[in-house]
């Protein structure tokens, strides 16, 4: 398996250090029906499984290319989903949620289950913005909901989005940061766009 690093990816993992003087964190207190703009024109199982229900599966046959961090653990699978959205095969896996130092950073992995290579791939998942303001993270417990962090200058401290088409079998392992969850925080909800939420995803705490 290749890790591919771009530069704006090596650049926020540096600045993960000094991320909680820097972080503008964003959490939204929710009411009890939660929040959800997921499931536009998506197709498949809901909700998606999550090792809490003991319903996750291990990757197989799929090569990675990851561009996003070094804590990328792209063979331990929290929570899967599989379906279509407007016509292409996809597979998300959620593969880690980690707090240390005040930040919690996600990481997961979108795969092709199709047969045919998929260009604009993170169109599907929210855009090319998808890690800085589409991804959340719900903390049932406190009923809040967690958007992405920005640093002092307004990105995002998250992996850098690979715009090459993804062929058959091909998969992306990337990662966006959040504001460290609070003490007592054990499993939070996973919300990405066009997918089912991960429900019940254990977090790890460094």
């Amino acid at each position: 398996m290749k890790a591919q690093r771009s530069g704006m990816a090596r650049r926020a993992l540096a600045a993960l250090t000094a991320l909680p003087l820097a972080f503008a964190m964003s959490a939204c207190r929710i009411g009890l029906g939660g929040e959800g703009d997921n499931g536009r024109s998506a197709s498949g199982p809901a909700p998606a499984s999550s090792a809490s229900n003991g319903a996750a599966s291990p990757q197989s046959g799929l090569s990675s290319q990851a561009t996003g961090a070094s804590k990328s653990r792209p063979s331990q699978v929290l929570g899967t989903w599989e379906g279509s959205i407007d016509g292409d095969s996809y597979r998300v896996d959620v593969n880690s949620v980690v707090v240390k130092d005040g930040v919690t950073t996600l990481t997961v992995t979108f795969a092709n289950t199709g047969a045919t290579t998929i260009y604009g791939w993170y169109l599907a998942f929210g855009g090319p913005d998808m890690l800085a303001d589409k991804v959340k993270l719900t903390d049932v417990q406190n009923n809040l909901v967690y958007s992405p962090g920005k640093g002092a200058d307004g990105s995002c401290m998250c992996s850098e989005v690979d715009s090459a088409a993804m062929a058959s079998g091909e998969s992306r392992t990337v990662f966006t940061t959040f504001k460290g969850l609070p003490d007592g925080v054990n499993a939070v909800t996973v919300s990405v766009s066009n997918v089912a939420p991960f429900e019940g995803v254990p977090v790890t705490r460094e």
